[in-house]
């Protein structure tokens, strides 16, 4: 009985190890990337991208709570220009995205800053 009870020691021991391992190895810092080939001009494309408002008539993640309250500030198709999400859906959460470069007809890139169900930042690209 007691080398079965050591055996199952080292083994609890030995996940333990690995786990914390795991943990130092993959830090806080992860990227992902995707891209995708539109065929439009990109005056027609801008027009979706350049503004909160124009984004979020698209955007795929306010399909998960459609009562999710919606607040915009800043000046539209401007750096500063920025919405806030409030969901009573954890799945949605809560926080906001803010337009922090435009290179008109080149790029698009924002910040969030995310309060619930978890605090983190993350920065986008288009």
């Amino acid at each position: 009985m007691k080398t079965f009870l050591k055996i199952i020691g080292i083994l609890i021991l030995l996940i333990v190890v690995y786990a914390v391992i795991a943990m130092l190895a993959f830090g806080k810092t992860y990227h992902y990337e995707k891209s995708m080939v539109i065929h439009a001009p990109k005056e027609k494309i801008w027009q979706q991208i350049s503004s909160m408002q124009a984004f979020n008539q698209w955007n795929p993640w306010l399909k998960l709570d459609p009562k999710m309250k919606l607040v915009y500030s800043g000046t539209a198709g401007q750096v500063g220009d920025q919405y806030c999400w409030d969901s009573k859906n954890n799945d949605a959460g809560a926080g906001c995205q803010e337009i922090k470069e435009l290179v008109p007809y080149q790029r698009q890139k924002t910040e969030m800053i995310f309060k619930k169900p978890f605090e983190g930042q993350a920065t986008s690209e288009m």
